[in-house]
């Protein structure tokens, strides 16, 4: 912000905002979809600013990349105009991202491979262990990216492995925070990445992650093809890492038929992740955390999708979240749990499992998409007994309710 615009009123802001993108009240306002007299009232301050989610609404009309502009609130919740929350660490994770590297570096310049794959592993630790993970990781990242670049642009397929890996890092952690676009930037150079490198289980990797992205934009069809081929390409891996990647596809493909009402493709899927698991133990996945309790989170996810939200529930309450080794997988898990409660109107269980998440990784819960468009409703149903712990919980989490 400013200092000129610190000095205004938030009404004043949002009246400088709209005349540094050209726009008379009246066409701002009818982009927003409301009156003249409203916008007009807010800029003079005879009314204080509108809901979050009107204020976001506006902020996309004027181009305002960050509600504080307006609101003058600087904390770390204050949300982008995507509505979503933020903080200081994207910026430098989006330059090192879209970087470009001409040709390889002198001999001698670039970190040795042991090193730079141990402090991959290491942002993977952080990232699973951590109760803020993309504040953490996020001041890891543009270091790793800028040296995986450096190290791979020689084209040593170790290297490029190594490379891939990190934008699977940088897809996860981008993922419901960052725009749609600069995920896709994270999933698609992690698939060239690792298709040049030649390597099966990384390019299965790779399309683990690409598949999460055309599923989140509807294209069942193609994610669902793409993670059955990736699985049908490390078939005959017997090591753990591959067969529980392997696992992770399947289940994939699982909850993405289920999304489609393909109940009983989305079984036959499941049951093949647990074939492809038999026998693993305790194993998981290094990152994706794939074993055998994640393989029955995925079982709650096909019975929510599927519209069976008594058989979630059920399912989820016999679930020891604990034994996922990931605190933002536990998270996650529990957000699962409250999707099965609040279609079946137990909010207080909802409530209960929201609580326990936000525990065990505030940061986790705030990034889950789900918990965006659950909490409002919630709030908004709340009885006098719950009104107050409902709507503390979205002013914690920085959601519009």
């Amino acid at each position: 912000m400013t200092t000129e615009s610190a000095d205004l009123t938030p009404g004043g802001r949002l009246r400088a905002a709209r005349r540094r993108r050209g726009l008379t009240v009246e066409a701002a306002a009818a982009l927003v979809g409301r009156s003249v007299g409203w916008l007009k009232k807010i800029e003079s301050g005879e009314r204080g600013l509108p809901r979050v989610a009107e204020l976001v609404r506006l902020c996309e009309v004027l181009r305002v990349g960050d509600l504080a502009e307006i609101t003058g609130d600087t904390s770390t919740k204050t949300l982008t105009a995507l509505g979503r929350p933020t903080n200081d660490t994207l910026p430098p994770i989006r330059t090192a991202l879209t970087a470009y590297r001409i040709g390889a570096d002198d001999e001698g310049t670039t970190e040795p491979l042991d090193s730079l794959r141990s402090r991959v592993a290491s942002a993977w630790h952080v990232w699973h262990t951590s109760a803020a993970q993309r504040t953490d990781v996020g001041r890891l990242l543009p270091g790793l990216l800028t040296d995986a670049q450096r190290a791979s642009a020689a084209g040593r397929p170790e290297a490029l492995v190594i490379l891939a890996d990190v934008y699977h890092l940088a897809q996860q952690m981008l993922a419901s925070w960052a725009e749609p676009e600069l995920v896709w930037v994270a999933a698609d150079r992690g698939m060239a990445t690792a298709q040049a490198s030649g390597d099966p289980l990384a390019i299965s990797s790779a399309a683990w992650c690409v598949g999460n992205m055309l599923r989140a934009v509807g294209r069942m069809e193609e994610a669902t093809d793409l993670v059955l081929d990736a699985s049908a390409s490390i078939a005959d891996d017997v090591r753990p890492e591959a067969r529980t990647m392997r696992g992770a596809l399947f289940a994939h493909a699982s909850v993405s038929a289920a999304k489609e009402y393909s109940y009983g493709d989305a079984w036959r899927y499941w049951d093949q992740a647990g074939q492809a698991i038999t026998g693993i133990g305790d194993y998981t996945h290094p990152w994706t955390v794939f074993g055998t309790t994640n393989l029955a989170i995925h079982a709650v996810s096909i019975e929510v999708d599927s519209g069976r939200h008594r058989e979630a529930a059920e399912r989820f309450d016999r679930l020891e979240v604990s034994g996922v080794p990931s605190r933002e997988r536990q998270a996650r898990a529990l957000v699962e749990g409250v999707r099965a409660h609040t279609a079946g109107g137990s909010d207080l269980a909802a409530l209960h499992l929201l609580q326990r998440a936000e525990k065990i990784s505030f940061e986790s819960l705030q990034y889950t998409a789900p918990v965006r468009s659950i909490v409002p409703k919630l709030v908004a149903r709340a009885g006098a007994s719950t009104r107050d712990e409902f709507a503390e919980l979205a002013g914690r989490l920085a959601v519009a309710a």
